[in-house]
């Protein structure tokens, strides 16, 4: 397929921050980052659980601050 790694996000703090995932398909995912759990180094989290039957992908990933407004249009 054409599928491509999104870059990674840097946070200051997982407190008051929040990480959002929006899918092609309009799927949206909020999430505190602090509620993400920290795995080992190398593994990864599976944040969203998109459908197996669809040709459905990640298409942004934002993190934004508590006192931020997110605007989806």
């Amino acid at each position: 397929g054409t599928e491509q790694a999104l870059a990674p996000i840097l946070l200051d703090s997982i407190d008051n921050n929040f990480i959002g995932l929006v899918s092609s398909e309009g799927y949206l995912l909020i999430i505190a980052a602090k509620d993400i759990p920290l795995l080992n180094k190398g593994k990864g989290n599976k944040l969203m659980q998109l459908p197996k039957n669809k040709s459905i992908t990640l298409t942004h990933v934002v993190a934004f601050h508590a006192e931020q407004t997110l605007n989806i249009q």
